[in-house]
């Protein structure tokens, strides 16, 4: 009888066990899933900051110009792309010209992308 008793204990113990394993085991795979989410989101910031950079660059150096509504397959003014992994599209947005055809305003919005993770950075001059 006494043996039944303790096999009986030793159940209810490993299932308390095992659920409180689980239990652990279900934060740390989000916390994990959050963290490599978090290093995808500096990724991409940093692709949106290339993006805004190459568009800088271009301008500063007089070699920009206004491009077609649609070279990325998005309407609006897409000045750009880059379609790696990580990737960026950048678009020009109110913007003015001089006689020229040299930008003298503009907003500029670069969205980088990486692995399904999209963050945006837009500047104005």
């Amino acid at each position: 009888m006494q043996s039944g008793i303790s096999l009986y204990l030793t159940i209810i113990i490993m299932t308390i066990l095992l659920a409180i394993v689980l239990g652990l085991t279900t934060i740390f795979l989000s916390q994990v899933v959050m963290l490599r989410e978090m290093g995808h989101s500096v990724v991409a910031l940093y692709s949106a900051e290339a993006g805004i950079e190459r568009v800088m660059y271009a301008i500063r150096k007089g070699g920009f110009s206004l491009p077609p509504d649609e070279p990325c397959g998005e309407s609006g003014g897409f000045a750009d792309c880059w379609a790696g992994n990580p990737s960026y599209i950048i678009k020009i947005k109110n913007y003015a010209t001089d006689a020229g055809g040299n930008l003298t305003s503009a907003a500029i919005v670069s969205k980088g992308t990486y692995s399904g993770v999209s963050r945006a950075i837009e500047i104005s001059w």
